[in-house]
């Protein structure tokens, strides 16, 4: 495999190729549904709100709609990512994995192709170490090196794959998670999708730990057998390759389960650690360009007004204008049916006292 790419490098190039080809542009495509389905949503919303504060169950509706209505923003800010806020996440988390799996500098792929070849050098080594007329012992010694090696590989090889499977897919859907966010019966939902995530990269952390001891385990006893083994202990030698190479797989596996249930318990303080850390985050940037912000609020209430007015055909210069015509455009709405159900108020009370 010297100076070529291996069987495992080959095949998850192959298959997150594809992945990548099919999916190209539908991350984009599920933004622009999630927007039409938002902006139906916050109408909806503003209405509701409307009734309930009419019904006297809201103490303070100008402020919790306000603060509603800034968190709607920032979530479109990541649903539409404006400035590359999605992007610049999710290959956060995407190079995260890949610095978990990078097993002593290389990428797994790279070291299971490692493993591969030095699994056949040690059991071709036993082998030739049977100088008997019918090399029994060194056959079997051979085949317990490559049954122990091939579960290993193979179990990594599923898990890391389905791992680097599971983060694609989940970014490309991001939008329609996110937008998750905004209502509380859907969080279960994003909570899930988070979940997922944070469980494929400690599971790549923990299998990463798994294949490092697994290499070096094997490059010692590369090391002993070359050294001072015998015919003698030929089939001692592939008995531990076998049992090691079973008892790694195992190990695994069972890493994948703990770091699910790690990501499950600590999902929910994540998510609120990384709201405190945007509202930070949020902070430093408007003490270090509060012009700038200044300028992004002007636009927000430029496109409020735009979409207060003209709703839905008003045109935008900018993402931020974009949002704010979004929120201009559900008060619009929600002031025409107020004007409505005013108008229709004040008639039946006049028709009342018309008709006593």
């Amino acid at each position: 495999m010297a100076g070529s790419m291996g069987f495992f490098e080959k095949y998850n190039t192959l298959v997150m190729g594809k992945i990548d080809a099919l999916s190209a542009g539908l991350t984009s495509n599920y933004a622009q549904m999630v927007a039409v389905i938002i902006t139906a949503a916050v109408t909806l919303y503003i209405v509701w709100v409307g009734y309930q504060t009419l019904a006297g169950k809201i103490q303070t509706p100008i402020q919790d709609l306000m603060w509603d209505l800034a968190k709607f923003a920032v979530i479109l800010t990541f649903v539409n990512n404006v400035d590359g806020y999605l992007t610049a996440a999710l290959d956060a988390a995407q190079g995260l994995k890949t610095g978990f799996g990078a097993a002593g500098g290389d990428s797994i792929w790279n070291t299971l192709d490692r493993m591969w070849q030095e699994s056949q050098e040690l059991g071709e080594t036993l082998y030739k170490m049977d100088d008997g007329f019918v090399p029994l012992t060194g056959w079997g010694a051979r085949n317990m090196i490559w049954l122990g090696a091939g579960v290993l590989m193979t179990v990594i090889a599923l898990v890391f794959l389905v791992a680097d499977v599971t983060i694609a897919l989940l970014s490309i859907t991001a939008p329609l998670f996110i937008f998750c966010l905004m209502f509380g019966f859907l969080r279960t939902m994003f909570n899930n999708w988070l979940q997922l995530i944070f469980s494929s990269i400690l599971t790549v952390l923990f299998a990463s730990l798994i294949v490092n001891i697994s290499m070096a385990f094997m490059n010692d006893m590369m090391t002993q057998v070359k050294a001072d083994a015998t015919v003698f202990n030929l089939m001692t030698v592939g008995m531990m390759a076998l049992v090691a190479g079973v008892i790694s797989a195992a190990l695994v596996w069972v890493a994948k389960g703990f770091a699910s249930q790690i990501a499950g318990v600590g999902v929910d303080g994540a998510i609120q650690g990384m709201a405190m850390m945007g509202l930070g985050a949020a902070g430093w940037g408007a003490a270090k360009s509060a012009a700038g912000l200044a300028g992004k609020g002007a636009e927000f209430g430029k496109g409020a007004g735009k979409g207060f007015l003209k709703g839905g055909e008003a045109k935008t210069n900018s993402a931020t204008e974009w949002v704010g015509k979004q929120a201009g455009r559900a008060a619009g709405v929600s002031f025409q049916k107020g004007k409505e159900i005013s108008k229709r108020a004040i008639e039946n009370m006049k028709a009342r006292n018309n008709n006593p």
